[in-house]
């Protein structure tokens, strides 16, 4: 039976992208590079992104992101699941009787259980999860997408200016088709320009620290594994 998985691959696509362009940007700019270093014990298991594409990394890295709802028996040296508030990881003595051992496990339950409301959402159960109370959906990724492209063209050398990278942004067939970019004035699209490019910006520094996509605004600091 294939795993469920806990996200679109398109919104982990999207994650991805931006780990690669934080990379990139922490060649030269410190901050990025030092964000990097404090969260990279956090993207071990992702292994190196910025030499493979996200076809080739997914077929190892998927089952990062498939749900995992279900009682795990945990023996050294396997990866030990990161501590979750709606799970409970016991180490168990098997030179207990078993229904001494039952009685323990359910007292440790009782105590620790919380009572879920057939009515609450559902809270992926993945080793990787999305910023608790800014998931996105499969569409939500596409501005995203979006942002990361135009934050890329600005990557681009020569250096340009405000109104030099508009022209390079609407010169892309994709891009000139999007409605901050399509309609308005020029001002107007500079606006869409600077919002788009100080949003990537923000996400990629999320990204760096470990969240995706994390708070609009500056971020919490990195998530440790």
């Amino acid at each position: 039976m294939k795993a469920e998985l806990a996200y679109p691959t398109e919104v982990i696509k999207i994650w991805f992208s931006y780990l690669r362009l934080a990379h990139e940007v922490g060649k030269t700019d410190p901050n990025i590079k030092l964000a990097l270093k404090r969260s990279a014990r956090f993207y071990r298991p992702w292994g190196d992104v910025t030499k493979v594409s996200f076809k080739q990394w997914w077929k190892d890295h998927s089952n990062l992101f498939e749900e995992n709802d279900v009682i795990q028996l945990i023996r050294y040296p396997d990866l030990v699941p990161l501590p979750r508030k709606d799970r409970l990881l016991l180490s168990i003595p098997l030179t207990r009787s078993p229904t001494e051992l039952a009685t323990m496990v359910l007292a440790i339950f009782k105590k620790n259980a919380r009572i879920v409301s057939s009515k609450s959402k559902k809270r992926p159960t993945s080793r990787y999860t999305l910023t608790e109370g800014a998931e996105i959906k499969s569409k939500g990724a596409v501005p995203l997408e979006d942002k990361l492209a135009v934050y890329r063209i600005a990557l681009e050398p020569p250096k340009a200016s405000r109104s030099e990278l508009l022209l390079r942004v609407l010169g892309d067939p994709r891009l000139s088709s999007l409605s901050a970019f399509r309609h308005g004035s020029e001002d107007s699209k500079k606006r869409s320009l600077r919002r788009y490019l100080k949003d990537a910006e923000q996400v990629m520094i999320n990204v760096a620290n470990g969240q995706f996509p994390g708070p609009r605004g500056k971020g919490t600091g990195p998530i440790e594994a």
